[in-house]
């Protein structure tokens, strides 16, 4: 998987590069995921005050209620527990590295050809 990614580097014995996606090649769920990713971000300050006002026991009840209803009128996807971390170069979901953003297949097979640094497969 990770050899569909480098560039000729075996062909041409030149370093191995990495090539990034363009949009048109990514997977649909790393789509919808950025989709959301930009959606929440949108979304985040608007959804942090009414969060605040409700949750703020000195504001009225009519206050409360009313942001209450606001909350409920923004898009569910513009939530922060709606995005998912998902491999950079694989798409992959689950087993993602955070420090990398990488998955742990990709981070082995990119840490086996030395290509991380001050990442090496221990061995003994």
């Amino acid at each position: 998987m990770v050899e569909h990614m480098l560039c000729k580097h075996a062909v041409t014995g030149s370093s191995p590069v990495i090539s990034i996606k363009s949009k048109s090649e990514m997977k649909y769920q790393v789509a919808k995921d950025k989709a959301k990713r930009s959606l929440a971000q949108k979304h985040e300050i608007r959804r942090v005050a009414l969060k605040y006002t409700i949750r703020n026991e000195d504001t009225s009840k009519q206050a409360r209620w009313r942001s209450a209803l606001e909350l409920c009128k923004l898009p569910r996807n513009g939530s922060k527990v709606r995005v998912r971390n998902r491999c950079i170069l694989t798409g992959r979901a689950k087993g993602v590295h955070r420090e990398f953003r990488i998955s742990r297949i990709a981070l082995r097979e990119l840490a086996s050809m030395g290509l991380i640094n001050g990442v090496m497969k221990s061995s003994w």
